[in-house]
């Protein structure tokens, strides 16, 4: 009895945690959004007719298109590297990845404009040949691309190391999965021997290889 009234407390907390976590997450996130739709959507056809409008409308898309493919050239290749290998350095790269994240947005456009519109590093070089970085499509895009860099790479290497964990996991046990789309069994060395694979929780007979890392269906 004590043991219940113990549980029931503990879910009531929860419950009163969960209610003044969602009422908070409302005020904050959802109630602006909504005032926003609200009060704005009549506006979308007269805001529309403004050419001003328009073009920064057409601008937003360019810049963070331009943004993601730099993210993905970027990204993808240290994203996999990341979540396949150990290095030395890995604390420190990993450490620098989340740091875009930290610094205020209005900290990062002076970065930008010190780094390649001033005097200083490549800001000459780029002068001379005409790219101007202040008030232009390139330095919004730069500091876009800075900005949304961690979430790229941080997103890519999660999908990356969820799937070599697995394939990697200790013979003989479930694998887990974050994605929840691989439901595989890796099988020990005496059921290889033995010829007698045992099969996933679809039903589809299995043979796992530790020593490589695959898996091939066996009719």
């Amino acid at each position: 009895m004590t043991s219940l009234k113990l549980k029931i407390k503990s879910n009531i907390l929860l419950i009163l945690v969960l209610l003044f976590s969602i009422l908070i997450f409302s005020i904050l996130i959802i109630y602006p959004l909504a005032l926003l739709i609200v009060l704005g959507f009549p506006m979308i056809p007269k805001a529309l007719s403004v050419v001003s409008f328009v073009q920064a409308i057409e601008v937003t898309v360019v810049m963070s298109t331009l943004s993601a493919v730099i993210a993905i050239i970027m990204g993808t290749p240290l994203a996999y590297v990341m979540a396949r290998y150990e290095f030395r350095a890995k604390s420190v790269v990993d450490a620098v990845i989340d740091v875009p994240i930290m610094i205020p947005h209005i900290i990062v456009g002076i970065m930008v404009v010190l780094a390649f519109a001033s005097q200083y590093g490549l800001g000459p070089i780029l002068k001379a040949h005409g790219i101007n970085f202040i008030n232009t499509l390139w330095g919004a895009t730069t500091a876009v691309a800075f900005l949304s860099s961690t979430y790229y790479i941080r997103v890519v290497e999660v999908h990356t190391e969820g799937p070599c964990k697995a394939l990697r996991s200790y013979e003989g046990r479930e694998v887990p999965d974050p994605s929840g789309q691989l439901h595989l069994f890796l099988y020990s060395q005496d059921a290889l021997h033995s010829g007698s694979p045992r099969r996933d929780p679809r039903g589809l007979p299995l043979r796992a290889w530790p020593q490589m890392g695959t898996v091939e269906e066996v009719a």
